[in-house]
């Protein structure tokens, strides 16, 4: 009784702060008001170099600026035509769908000179120490001349994604040896104090420890391996990614989904949260069984519904939005590209759970009829049937996209679930819900419905 109430406790605390962590952050760090001087916004340039841009280094950002503040509002200084101020939902407005995103880099107050800066023209040539700026150039050079930081080591042009493109790089007198910085490069620079997130992977890590120590201990194995991977995947996605993953969690989910800043951050919050608190009911399963399970999904659908509501979603889309996100942690974590997660998760491990969980009920039927127990002839047959058609399920799957690459295996995937969807969003939102999440839940219940008719059967005949 009194583990039991420690539990709760601190189950309950946990629960408590995370609700109050996800509603500061949910509710204020996406907006605007937010923003400081010093801040570095992006967007998606709707300029005629853009698209270049994008191709040459692999982003979607294209443009860049330094926030400003005055007495009438927030500014943009940036470098477009002429070194100017811009009124920041103007900046906005003229992005790409409106979509941007925005790092801090000193966390303290700081003041921006900018005033010597207005004015100068724009360097369409891209060479630096010429009294002419590029957008990202002007970034660096602030940062560096007037708070002695250098954000990130510019790079060769030749460095970048330049394939066809050395006929236009010479028109505009760009030499490919000269060095340049992109805005993705002040972007993935880690000189960055904005990692409102980075505890989470750290809690997620030693909630699984406590989960896989608690298992382990009340001798429930199953589960306990379940603990030991999740551990040994967040001790790994550590040691292999940091824990300063939130700005390219949020690109990725932007890359791969189109959300933007303001759908991406609820999102992986969300994501985050969904994984610690699955580990949190993973360790409290030695007491609360089967009613764990009935916790997690609750949790799990309140968590997509707040996302939901956090990021002006449907309650489907804001799941999938939770997942994706939950996809995207996974990705960076183990170093794999979103394709190639995306197939080694939805498609392979995804099909051979079902048979995993359909194991359980077949091994409890054949010990019981091997101890003489002839009620066991019908449990026996419902789950050793149950437990073939999974097999074969996970049989079909395989055999259809085991002779592909895994990023070629990810694209055939994508195209059906789209074919199935009838190529509407909400229709490709909808068939991923009901196939990976629904269709899988109702697998699991099944498998565990008939797992306690072989056990209850054996409790009832041993009593008798």
């Amino acid at each position: 009784p009194n583990n039991m109430k420690k539990i709760k406790i601190i189950f309950g605390i946990l629960v408590l702060v995370m609700l109050i962590l996800g509603v500061r952050y949910c509710s204020g760090q996406t907006s605007v008001e937010k923003l400081k001087e010093g801040d570095i916004i992006f967007h998606t340039s709707k300029s005629e170099q853009s698209p270049l841009i994008q191709y040459a280094t692999t982003s979607v950002l294209s443009h860049c600026g330094i926030i400003i503040e005055k007495a009438d509002g927030l500014y943009v200084l940036e470098a477009t035509g002429k070194l100017k101020l811009t009124p920041l939902q103007e900046f906005i407005n003229r992005g790409k769908g409106k979509q941007w995103w925005a790092k801090r880099v000193i966390d303290k107050p700081i003041k921006v000179s900018y005033k010597g800066l207005l004015g100068r023209p724009y360097d369409t040539s891209f060479k630096p120490d010429n009294d002419r700026y590029y957008c990202s150039e002007l970034i660096h050079h602030i940062y560096k001349t007037q708070f002695n930081v250098e954000l990130c080591k510019y790079r060769k042009v030749s460095d970048y994604h330049i394939t066809g493109m050395k006929k236009k790089l010479k028109q505009r007198g760009i030499n490919l040896d000269q060095k340049v910085v992109a805005p993705i490069d002040i972007y993935n620079s880690k000189k960055r104090i904005t990692f409102d997130m980075d505890y989470l992977i750290i809690l997620n890590f030693l909630t699984a420890i406590v989960a896989l120590v608690v298992l382990c201990r009340k001798r429930h194995f199953l589960f306990a391996l379940v603990a030991l991977f999740c551990t040994i995947l967040y001790g790994y996605g550590i040691w292999h990614a940091g824990i300063h993953i939130d700005d390219e969690l949020c690109q990725m989910l932007h890359d791969q989904e189109t959300y933007g800043r303001e759908k991406a951050y609820p999102a992986a919050l969300g994501g985050w949260t969904a994984l610690m608190l699955s580990n949190v009911c993973l360790a409290i399963y030695p007491w609360l069984k089967r009613w764990a399970v009935v916790l997690w999904m609750l949790l799990i659908a309140g968590i997509g519904t707040a996302v939901s509501i956090f990021s002006s979603l449907s309650i489907i889309e804001g799941l999938y939005a939770m997942c994706c996100a939950i996809m995207c942690e996974m990705t960076i974590m183990t170093g794999l590209t979103y394709l190639e997660f995306t197939v080694l998760e939805n498609i392979y491990l995804h099909s051979l759970l079902p048979t995993v969980f359909a194991l359980p009920a077949l091994c409890v039927s054949v010990r019981s009829l091997r101890r003489g127990h002839q009620h066991s002839y019908l449990s026996l047959l419902l789950s050793g049937t149950w437990f073939v058609l999974n097999l074969l399920m996970t049989v079909v799957i395989w055999q259809h996209y085991i002779h592909l690459p895994l990023e070629g295996a990810g694209r055939l995937c994508v195209g059906e679930l789209k074919a199935m969807s009838g190529n509407t969003w909400s229709g490709y939102v909808t068939v991923n819900i009901l196939i990976f999440v629904i269709a899988f839940l109702i697998d699991i219940i099944i498998s565990w419905l008939l797992y306690r008719y072989a056990k209850t059967s054996i409790q009832l005949k041993e009593r008798q």
